[in-house]
């Protein structure tokens, strides 16, 4: 074999020339390459890592890979509405440490208090707004106002099980009452219908009177039944019917003195037929007064949702509340039965008497006049 030697010559021009293009753009590629590598790091930690060597961002990266940045933990925890001091001790835990803290905040989440975006009076840009002049709220609608704020924060605080538990407390509780005050309603709505009756039955002026309450005994009952007109044994039936109301005041078992007590709130037919439309009139408002309570009442848990969504003693304290006003009204009402500012039309009151609370002086219309007949 004829060995071959190869001329040692210098390289050409040309040759260098493309040795060194190629050299340059592998160059640039590697800079474009690094560039946008440092971009990536800084754009997913926040760091610019463009003044390290290779070797540091390799060992930046793969300790990132196995532990989440400082940063990245504290900016995903104040997402969640950890506060910036506890997401900084939370980076700094150890794993048991870390799991306590995620169970506690977890916690505290179930228990947040809600608050409204703006205030009322204030703009987006968090300065004071003019005060516009509210409305005077009546008694009724500002009880009916604090019991809306009283059902919107009486459960904050509490998890989903303390909630259950306390919708179980106040069933227990709740449904008694609110049965309670169903009853009520339907037994004074009945005294109501008798009440009625025997004020209608009072206006037709055929119930005993003079020498015909002979045949009325001292509790009211007509001796002998036959012997009175429709009207009035009809009224001492509708007025009996009223003793079944006794258990509501004393209990279950009423004994006959309670019941004798009972009834004398009760306008009989030993009365004057002007001394049992007074009675009468405020035995209505009586009534009406019951009444105002336990509608208040059954309104109070309707407006709540139930008897689960209010506490027994908060619902009984709202409709003392809303029952105020109505109530006091009706007193007033009661207190001014008989009275009157100025006298009536004598013709129009003819044989009517009036009472002059101030100086206990009787009148009576002989339809002309009023004319004094003692006191």
């Amino acid at each position: 074999m004829i060995p071959i030697v190869q001329e040692k010559r210098k390289p050409t021009f040309a040759e260098k020339l493309n040795v060194g293009v190629g050299r340059g753009l592998e160059g640039v590629s590697q800079l474009y390459q690094q560039k946008k590598q440092d971009e990536a790091i800084k754009q997913l930690t926040g760091k610019d890592l463009s003044g390290l060597s290779p070797e540091m961002k390799k060992i930046f990266v793969e300790s990132l890979a196995k532990t989440p940045g400082h940063e990245m933990i504290v900016s995903a925890l104040k997402k969640r509405g950890v506060s910036e001091d506890d997401a900084n001790l939370y980076a700094h835990l150890s794993v048991g440490g870390q799991t306590a803290f995620v169970k506690d905040m977890l916690e505290a989440q179930k228990r947040e208090k809600k608050f409204p975006n703006n205030r009322p009076n204030s703009d987006l840009s968090g300065q004071e707004e003019d005060e516009v002049p509210q409305r005077k709220l009546s008694p009724e609608q500002q009880a009916n106002q604090e019991l809306d704020q009283e059902l919107e924060t009486q459960d904050e605080g509490l998890t989903p099980k303390e909630r259950v538990a306390r919708q179980k407390e106040r069933f227990d509780t709740g449904l008694k009452r609110y049965e309670e005050a169903g009853t009520k309603l339907r037994g004074l709505a009945r005294d109501k219908e008798r009440l009625d009756i025997i004020n209608k039955i009072n206006d037709s002026d055929n119930l005993p009177k003079n020498l015909g309450r002979i045949n009325v005994k001292s509790d009211g009952n007509l001796r002998a039944p036959f012997l009175a007109s429709p009207e009035a044994q009809q009224f001492v039936k509708t007025l009996n019917e009223f003793s079944a109301g006794a258990k509501d005041t004393y209990g279950s078992r009423v004994t006959n003195f309670d019941l004798q007590q009972y009834m004398l709130r009760y306008p009989n037919l030993l009365n004057s037929s002007e001394g049992r439309k007074r009675v009468i009139q405020q035995m209505k408002i009586v009534n009406q007064i019951n009444s105002a309570y336990y509608k208040n009442l059954k309104n109070v848990y309707d407006k709540a949702g139930g008897v689960r969504k209010i506490d027994a003693d908060t619902a009984e304290r709202f409709a003392e509340k809303l029952s105020d006003p109505k109530i006091n009204e009706l007193v007033k009402k009661f207190d001014e039965i008989g009275r009157f500012p100025t006298l009536p039309n004598a013709q129009e009151a003819k044989g009517k008497t009036v009472v002059n609370h101030k100086t206990g002086e009787v009148l009576k219309s002989n339809g002309e006049e009023w004319l004094p007949v003692g006191r």
